[in-house]
């Protein structure tokens, strides 16, 4: 037992209420923009940025941003569009059957069509976006030019990638970072790393 009588694990309880405390009024008081984006979170002013402006929301009521949660194609097109002001055409049909799930995600796709973006996949449409993916649907929804495309910056990630010329475009305009020189092109990306990604695409486009 500590000095006050109570055991180790009630004072790490009471320490935890106190935290859940602190964030709701904090949340309340719209110093952190989710409940669960507390200020020391690496990516809590990025998400901030990024949902200030409308392009992300919470799940459920909408207190909950779920930092760690994945992110598939339907919920990183939204945001990828509405970054670039392309925004939502409910107007005519998609032709594509597997976006029926996601109703609210239909006009996203049939804006990207529009706008000559050919990333977006007709199959599979739940699958986790990727870096490599993220960095080409960028480059398509913001019409960027492909540069920096005759070197090799990243260890993991040669000219027979597909998304090479994405990858090596949005580095050279500091929007993708990668680590001990490897851009890791294949892996997924969860809520916060996509809200960083595009909250680097405003600073930096």
């Amino acid at each position: 037992a500590t000095q006050e009588g109570l055991t180790d694990a009630e004072r790490s309880e009471l320490i935890e209420e106190a935290k859940v405390a602190a964030r709701e009024q904090k949340y309340e008081d719209k110093i952190i923009p989710f409940e669960d984006t507390d200020d020391d979170h690496w990516a809590t002013e990025a998400i901030k940025n990024i949902a200030d402006r409308g392009f992300v929301s919470g799940e459920g009521s909408g207190e909950s941003y779920n930092p760690g949660g994945a992110t598939i194609w339907p919920a990183a097109l939204k945001i990828v569009m509405e970054t670039a002001e392309l925004g939502y055409n409910n107007n005519g049909d998609t032709g594509v059957r597997e976006w029926d799930g996601h109703p609210w995600g239909k006009g996203y796709l049939k804006s990207a069509q529009d706008n000559g973006i050919t990333i977006v996949p007709k199959s599979n449409v739940n699958k986790e976006i990727t870096r490599a993916e993220l960095a080409e649907l960028i480059v398509q929804a913001f019409k960027i030019p492909y540069e920096n495309t005759d070197v090799q910056t990243f260890r993991d990630t040669s000219a027979r990638h597909p998304y090479f010329k994405a990858i090596q475009t949005l580095n050279a305009k500091g929007v993708f970072n990668g680590s001990d020189g490897k851009a890791r092109p294949d892996d997924s990306l969860n809520r916060a790393e996509v809200a960083t990604f595009m909250n680097n695409v405003l600073e930096k486009l």
